[in-house]
């Protein structure tokens, strides 16, 4: 019933995807491809039986051939990517019990520092280190030792334990309490050198600004939260504009936007200037932090600038699509983030609705069309 609701919209949540006669927009296989991984995905997370989601999967494919040509290609492109994230299902999942193997152990640990908190008595470090062959990142919580800035390795003998599953959600990650930390100088790599910038860029706003002004300022562009007072934050939750503290893809796409006009403005082409940005785009996500939201507005940019190389047309659907089988196919335990959900299903409603809402806003006020001059 899903494959024949989404081919034929018969669904009104998928009439936008379909055209005059009903039929799935051909154009947008990558669409449905990233509705599968999150089928998929939340299938191999809730399944009673293993192989359970995989086996509905291959159900669907064969079900699909029924279809016409066109149709079925779509569809196997679909159910391979719908596959393969049930794959990384199964893989984080097997990494998660060799990790939590490790709890109560005493390891040495080398890695690099991404963050640093300092509170009264302790500090927190964010790091990545690595183990049984993938970087992991993780929280190592000291003492005694002298704080280390982000972007420099370190050496450390830590005492291993589980997360508190009050903060780890579905992750089973790990934390230690580290009984020895060296300082083994600064990482030369482009995620340290990223870090040594928005290091800077902290320190220097706080040489220049002062008082709430400063709070405020970090929060809106580098999402930086450590620095704001309590009443700060309970102002802006009273007032429901918290989110605002919190770089987001909308931040992303604003930043990017505004370098893309500006090489326009110094006499740049649309090509030319979309080619310089993208590099920029990359930068931007070391700097302000790969959360969620910002990755996702990364990509997504990063296909509506090639889209604008390429000289073809940008499809935001399609763009959304693939910038989600990335995130599952990297990260499939963020589909118990609240970030995760927020951003891509507010992301997706706009591009669903935001057309039809605008036209209902017009019949009703007497605003310009959606092909008027003015809004170009």
């Amino acid at each position: 019933f899903f494959v024949f609701f989404l081919f034929h919209g018969k669904c009104a949540i998928i009439q936008p995807l379909c055209d005059k006669k009903g039929d799935f927009m051909l154009k947008r296989p990558i669409f449905l491809a990233g509705l599968v991984c999150l089928a998929g995905t939340t299938g191999a997370f809730f399944a009673p039986v293993i192989w359970l989601t995989p086996l509905l999967l291959l159900l669907g494919l064969s079900v699909g051939l029924l279809l016409r040509p066109e149709e079925r290609k779509t569809l196997m492109l679909s159910t391979f990517c719908g596959l393969l994230c049930c794959l990384s299902v199964f893989c984080w999942q097997d990494r998660a019990e060799q990790l939590r193997s490790f709890a109560g152990e005493t390891v040495r640990l080398e890695g690099m520092v991404t963050d640093v908190q300092i509170g009264t008595g302790w500090v927190r470090h964010e790091v990545r280190v690595d183990l049984l062959g993938k970087a992991e990142t993780m929280s190592l919580f000291s003492y005694e030792e002298e704080p280390l800035s982000p972007g420099q390795r370190f050496t450390a003998l830590v005492e291993l334990a589980e997360t508190d599953p009050r903060y780890r959600g579905m992750n089973l990650g790990l934390q230690g309490s580290t009984l020895e930390l060296v300082d083994n100088g600064e990482d030369n790599g482009l995620i340290a050198v990223a870090l040594r910038i928005r290091s800077a860029l902290i320190h220097r706003m706080e040489k220049l600004f002062h008082g709430t002004g400063r709070e405020i300022l970090m929060g809106l562009l580098l999402g930086e939260k450590a620095a704001l007072s309590y009443e700060t934050q309970e102002i802006f939750e009273k007032s429901g504009t918290a989110h605002l503290l919190t770089v987001s893809g909308f931040h992303i796409s604003m930043m990017v936007g505004g370098i893309f006009a500006f090489l326009k403005i110094l006499g740049s082409g649309p090509k030319t200037a979309a080619t310089a940005t993208i590099p920029l785009i990359f930068l931007l996500v070391l700097v302000e932090g790969m959360t969620v939201s910002v990755v996702r507005a990364a990509v997504m940019s990063t296909i509506f600038y090639l889209a604008a190389i390429l000289e073809r047309d940008y499809d935001g659907l399609s763009a959304w699509g693939f910038a989600l089988i990335c995130t599952l196919l990297y990260s499939p335990e963020l589909l118990f983030s609240r970030s995760f959900l927020l951003s891509y299903g507010a992301v997706l409603g706009i591009l669903l609705f935001q057309q039809k809402i605008y036209n209902y806003i017009v019949e009703l006020l007497p605003l310009p069309s959606s092909d008027s001059r003015w809004l170009r």
